[in-house]
């Protein structure tokens, strides 16, 4: 399966699953992708927005995108561009970078 970079000009990966302390299960793994706040973050994949909101956790403002059985999920959002229920294509804006969570 192909994905679309979640952060158009912004390849650098500061950390990776292994650092975290929070882990998601067996085959799920999670990155950083340090961005200036305010940089545009894309939809990986076309889907169906699961969830666009405020955790109250470490994901802090975030957003799922779900699509047959898979999902991307993005995380410490400054603001979401999105809503629950929308409809979002392969590398549609769907939140601005931020540091919450």
């Amino acid at each position: 399966m192909k994905l679309v970079w979640p952060v158009p000009n912004h390849h650098n990966i500061s950390s990776d699953s292994s650092d975290h302390e929070l882990r998601q299960g067996p085959g799920q793994f999670a990155i950083d992708i340090p961005a200036p706040e305010g940089t545009v973050v894309v939809a990986s994949h076309e889907g169906v927005v699961a969830w666009a909101q405020d955790t109250g956790g470490p994901c802090g403002q975030g957003v799922q995108v779900e699509w047959e059985d898979y999902f991307s999920r993005t995380c410490h959002h400054s603001m979401l561009l999105v809503i629950p229920g929308q409809y979002v294509l392969e590398g549609e804006p769907i939140a601005l970078v931020g540091h919450t969570g």
